[in-house]
């Protein structure tokens, strides 16, 4: 697409389709278990589609262990063993248990088997930014444990919530009473930040998941107005917005950055660009503004109305603010997609699948050893320059005949060291 993302060529049965499709999907050809860490790997994959996936690979693998005999029961009649149908992927899910049984006897496996980044959009401003803080919680340095930035960003929307329901705020008792400031609460909102969500899109969210909740619950919801879903969500909208900032300041700053860039550069008329890293991919804005009229016609013997847009020239400041942090981050991880698959083409002494989405890389259990590497090693290489962010700032202000420090500054870099990522376990998992 314009940023450089990669699609399938199919819409209808691919990748990038929902549970219900992946469910279906396995390569071509099967490919021979003969290292303990392919075995793993594939077990981790089933524990990931069940929903276990922010425990430590150790525990993981002792789950699928532990339940190996239902999940053989699964494989073998899935319509009497329906164990599978309360797993978070269950179709997905379901698939791996067809394919793990048959290998335990064939020793062959042919379902992808996906890596999957830890928020990506977050660990991609982390490493452009070398922010150590950033890294911590996205998994680019490597703990014991997999970081849970979603559980952080939780931890420190009840604390404020906590606060307000001791100065007599009731709102915020309901709040706590309803026990929904959890991980799920924090989720979208986070995942969203990086590609340009706005205040007003996390209330939304928010009232979207206190609905959701509503109708699983047969109506019942801890709030006192059951049927104004909206007030809950303005109080915590705010405190969820402020708590992501606490999170990874360095991220939030780099986006306001740009957005104040690109506000300059449609001030003077011209469209961001910039050129992708590695690839030399050129990533052009085009948001123009618009204007509507109202057209009345006859259709069908009825009276139709209908709003057209027309150009009205000039650049919409507000699409190119809203659009370029996103943009940005879309370019990078698709330079990084490229960049590991080519090098696994190269690497690999073997032909190599590829099940590809944006952020969640998969390929046979038999190559996945050599995915987790390769994946580190291209990150690592995609931001190597400590100065790429500024370079990529500098070039989208070209038509303005100044810096990026001139014109809206540059941020401080912090003191990551991106070598970790290579150690880090859990960077993709």
């Amino acid at each position: 697409d314009s940023r450089g993302r990669l699609y399938p060529t199919n819409s209808q049965l691919s990748p990038q389709g929902p549970d219900q499709q992946r469910g279906l999907l396995r390569f071509a050809e099967e490919k021979r278990l003969t290292t303990d860490a392919q075995w793993q790997w594939l077990q981790i994959h089933g524990a990931n589609q069940w929903g276990i996936d922010k425990a430590p690979y150790s525990e993981r693998i002792e789950w699928v262990e532990t339940n190996e005999e239902v999940i053989l029961r699964v494989a073998e009649d899935p319509m009497s063993e329906r164990m599978w149908l309360d797993a978070d992927k269950p179709f997905t899910f379901l698939n791996w248990c067809l394919d793990y049984s048959e290998a335990l006897t064939t020793e062959r496996s042919s379902i992808p088997v996906a890596l999957d980044a830890t928020c990506s959009g977050l660990q991609h401003y982390s490493a452009l930014l070398r922010d150590e803080a950033g890294a911590e919680v996205t998994n680019l340095v490597g703990p014991d444990a997999p970081a849970d930035i979603y559980h952080r960003v939780a931890d420190l929307i009840l604390d404020r919530v906590e606060a307000d329901a001791a100065e007599g705020k009731s709102i915020a008792k309901q709040w706590l009473d309803s026990g929904l400031i959890n991980r799920t609460l924090a989720k979208r909102p986070t995942m969203t930040t990086p590609y340009g969500v706005t205040d007003h899109g996390v209330m939304v969210q928010t009232t979207d998941l206190l609905r959701q909740i509503q109708t699983a619950n047969h109506g019942k919801i801890a709030f006192e107005d059951s049927d104004a879903l909206r007030d809950p969500s303005v109080y915590i909208a705010p405190i969820i917005i402020e708590s992501i900032k606490g999170s990874v300041p360095r991220a939030v700053e780099a986006m306001q950055l740009i957005r104040e860039l690109v506000g300059k550069l449609a001030e003077a008329g011209a469209h961001a660009r910039w050129t992708v890293p590695w690839t030399n991919f050129e990533v052009r804005q085009g948001y123009e503004r618009s204007s509507q009229r109202r057209v009345k016609t006859i259709l069908n013997g009825e009276i139709r109305k209908f709003v057209l847009r027309d150009r009205a020239g000039g650049v919409s400041r507000r699409k190119a603010q809203h659009s370029a942090p996103p943009n940005m981050i879309h370019s990078l991880d698709a330079a990084h997609l490229m960049m590991t698959v080519l090098r696994m083409e190269q690497e690999s002494p073997t032909p190599v699948s590829f099940s590809m989405v944006h952020d969640s890389f998969g390929v046979h259990a038999a190559d996945a050893p050599l995915l987790a590497d390769t994946l580190r090693l291209s990150f690592v290489e995609l931001y190597r320059d400590p100065s790429l962010f500024e370079h990529l700032l500098d070039e989208m202000a070209l038509p303005l005949g100044l810096k990026a420090s001139e014109l809206v500054g540059v941020p401080t870099l912090g003191r990551l060291d991106l070598d970790q990522v290579l150690d880090s376990p859990y960077f993709f998992c």
